[in-house]
């Protein structure tokens, strides 16, 4: 009976479809199975699917072309692969994407290829959270580990961002040496990093970064210091709460506010008896 069901309710979907729809269907569906016992995509589709990656290009027509690679699914990944070092940046940035959605083990290393290859930083981190959205991130964890010993030096820093995104405290010592950075880009790196390895002994480099004239960069440290358990980071938090930059002041009082430690009513009280700006006394 269920089985019979399940035939005449197969049996509606079909004919709602039209016709090309349903060719679809039942291409995807073969090449899917093609893919799953260790075949390759027929020519023919992939040049299907490279005609939609293209469309990607297009911003008029991106959203139907990652909702169409997507309905075709695993079976889309080897073309995929092969884009995955295209020219164009907004390709590039799109197999990441779409792969953090489609979540194809088989492309789990080509997107670490890129965490720590790409000349992007926006292809680079949107890879970093497509291995996020994967349900078993250990193999992404071992690739990373291993490219963190690099000879060359940009790989090395790379794969560091992409272990602090995975949550891997073995990245601790190289991004505490970031904070440092003669780059700029590199030390807001460091920064940002440490609010996903939430580990105290960040707490004393960060304060170091709230000396420092650019704003951004002592902005992101509140937001940094709020994920940081324990005394320190408290205090350097608190110690903050007088910044000259209203955005970081603001970061302050939200930061204090949600750690839910007593001693911040005093801080907070005193710090509201003078603030002029709107957005902080909110």
């Amino acid at each position: 009976a269920i089985a019979s069901r399940a035939e005449k309710k197969l049996k509606a979907i079909e004919q709602s479809m039209t016709g090309v729809e349903l060719y679809r269907a039942r291409g995807n569906w073969f090449e899917n199975r093609r893919v799953a016992t260790g075949g390759e995509p027929s020519p023919a589709f992939n040049r299907r699917v490279n005609t939609l990656i293209d469309k990607l290009k297009n911003n008029p027509d991106r959203q139907a072309a990652r909702d169409e690679i997507l309905a075709i699914g695993k079976a889309a990944t080897p073309a995929m692969l092969k884009r995955m070092k295209d020219p164009d940046f907004t390709v590039r940035w799109e197999m990441v994407n779409i792969q953090g959605y489609m979540r194809d083990e088989a492309a789990v290393e080509s997107v670490v290829e890129r965490v720590v290859n790409d000349g992007d930083s926006h292809v680079r981190w949107r890879a970093m959270w497509a291995l996020n959205q994967y349900p078993d991130t250990t193999r992404a964890k071992e690739l990373v580990l291993e490219l963190s010993k690099s000879t060359d030096e940009a790989q090395r820093w790379n794969a560091f961002v992409g272990m602090s995104m995975l949550h891997m405290p073995e990245c601790l010592p190289a991004i505490h040496k970031g904070l440092k950075d003669a780059d700029s880009w590199r030390r807001w790196e460091a920064v940002n990093a440490l609010a996903r390895v939430n580990d105290e002994s960040s707490a004393a480099g960060l304060r170091g970064v709230l000396a420092s004239s650019e704003k951004r960069h002592r902005r992101e440290a509140i937001n940094s210091l709020g994920m940081i358990p324990g005394d320190e980071a408290y205090n350097v938090l608190a110690g903050a709460v007088d910044d000259q930059d209203p955005g970081v002041r603001f970061r302050v009082c939200m930061a204090l506010g949600k750690r839910g430690d007593r001693r911040a009513l005093k801080v907070l009280t005193e710090r509201r008896a003078v603030e002029q700006d709107k957005q902080v006394l909110e």
